[in-house]
């Protein structure tokens, strides 16, 4: 169930950094999982994530990808302040390490910055889905990210 929990973890960190005119960025940062049904579980992640950022500023297009998932969110940028709309919803399907996983994130809160080369993104997920180990399991969660990174060269 652990190992569960950490693809989730891996799954919906948002890498969404941010810039008008578009890039590539490499995120690196803090992913704190939490269980909130079942088993008692709390630990905390620094996965690598990539992220292809296009559209205009007002309405930007965050294709988030690393550790075997891929997840696409919209959001607004004004000035060096970065909005992700709540409610915004990542399905997601992944095979890791033997687990196979159909879960849905619903982001809470988003917001970050973008000043320069350099991005970070603080955002809040709830997590609820199957993992399918011996029988199809259900699980539920929260996911934190404190993600920062520098465009990608």
């Amino acid at each position: 169930m652990r190992k569960t929990l950490a693809v989730l973890a891996l799954m919906l960190v948002p890498a969404t950094v941010l810039a008008a005119a578009g890039g590539q960025y490499v995120m690196h940062g803090p992913c704190r999982v939490r269980s909130t049904e079942g088993f008692p579980f709390d630990r905390t992640y620094q996965p690598e994530v990539h992220a292809k950022v296009s559209g205009p500023d007002s309405d930007l297009r965050i294709e988030v990808s690393g550790e075997g998932v891929k997840c696409t969110l919209r959001g607004t940028k004004k000035g060096s302040k970065i909005t992700l709309p709540v409610g915004q919803k990542c399905p997601v399907h992944v095979v890791r390490d033997g687990i196979e996983a159909d879960v849905d994130g619903v982001l809470k809160s988003g917001s970050g910055t973008m000043t320069g080369k350099d991005l970070a993104l603080v955002t809040h997920w709830d997590v609820d889905g199957t993992v399918k180990l011996f029988k199809d399991t259900k699980v539920k969660g929260i996911v934190d990210a404190n993600v920062k990174g520098s465009r990608a060269p």
